[in-house]
């Protein structure tokens, strides 16, 4: 049975439910990972689940990777506007 369009999904029980912290660091993401996959290997967690918590954890890792890369580029702009070119010596 589904739910009807613009209705809140149905509800899945767990039987054994983990503790999903709240990531600030991708490292602390990719650990999280590791731990899905022992989860389900060992059955504790079933595929369904394990497969939507991936797609969580990895948009995060994206989202942050893509953060952390844009503050890179703003970084170097700014110490190429403020150094000059060695190039031209401008």
């Amino acid at each position: 049975m589904h739910p009807k369009m613009q209705s809140l999904p149905t509800p899945r029980y767990l039987d054994n439910p983990i503790e999903a912290p709240e990531f600030t660091t991708v490292e602390q993401a990719t650990a999280f990972l590791a731990k899905i996959d022992s989860l389900t290997a060992a059955g504790e967690l079933d595929f369904q689940s394990a497969l939507d918590l991936v797609t969580i954890t990895k948009a995060f890792i994206d989202s942050k990777v893509a953060s952390d890369l844009e503050a890179r580029v703003v970084a170097l702009e700014l110490q190429q506007a403020q150094d000059p070119d060695p190039e031209t010596g401008e």
